[in-house]
């Protein structure tokens, strides 16, 4: 210790016994636990001294003094340490226990991602398969209509003289007209029930698609907090 320093050292109040320099230049009154805190810490040591002491002015000196009050007797500012260290280790190992629960949760929502998608592609096809297969169904049963009552017209032209013919042929018209159009209205039918089943479908996707979305970005979030929080350490330290 320098004469001056020495000279400053004597006007320390309540323990602090020792000078020493900052980082930054200045000069503190502290006890020689803190000043051993200091030398071999540096900045950190600095700055958990700074966090504890006392941080008043000595009235002599005018210098900052970082006198421990009563209550933080040397071996109490010791287990201070200790036990901000114990519960940041504590903080640090929930957070990386959350951390990985989290990741799993993104894994599962990856994969519920990805099940939606064939889920509704699946959807789809079915639905397309059976709207398909409803109208072929309908243009069978048009055809056949239409060619039953094309037989009926035959047998009663075979049976009856040709002064009956022209009506035959009016009544084979306005039947396969009739058939037809009552084909055209369930074809229409088809159509709009396999429009609204298929909005449906993608309505439901996309309303399920921006759930897991938020879900994502939510538990992305989380992930990156808790990364952040398993690596903090108490006081820069430990």
């Amino acid at each position: 210790m320098s004469i001056a320093n020495n000279h400053l050292s004597k006007h320390g109040r309540f323990g602090d016994t020792e000078i020493a320099k900052t980082s930054s230049g200045d000069l503190w009154h502290v006890n020689k636990h803190e000043k051993k805190l200091i030398d071999n810490y540096g900045k950190i040591g600095e700055d958990v001294v700074d966090t504890l002491g006392s941080g008043t002015i000595n009235p002599t000196t005018g210098l900052k003094e970082q006198f421990l009050t009563a209550a933080l007797t040397a071996a109490q500012f010791g287990l201070s340490l200790y036990q901000g260290a114990k519960q940041t280790k504590m903080e640090r190992d929930n957070s990386s226990s959350k951390f990985g629960l989290t990741s799993n949760a993104l894994n599962d929502l990856e994969k519920a991602q990805s099940n939606l998608q064939t889920s509704v592609t699946a959807q789809k096809e079915f639905t397309t398969e059976q709207f398909q297969s409803d109208i072929n169904r309908l243009g069978k049963n048009t055809g056949k209509t239409l060619s039953d009552i094309q037989t009926n017209i035959n047998q009663s032209k075979s049976k009856t003289n040709l002064a009956y013919s022209g009506q035959l042929e009016q009544l084979e018209k306005e039947s396969s007209d009739k058939v037809r159009e009552q084909a055209e209205d369930s074809s229409s039918d088809l159509i709009t029930k396999f429009g609204l089943k298929m909005g449906d479908i993608i309505g439901g996707f996309e309303s399920e698609k921006s759930k897991l979305k938020s879900q994502k970005e939510r538990l992305e979030y989380e992930k990156s907090l808790y990364s952040d929080m398993s690596k903090s350490k108490f006081l820069g330290m430990f």
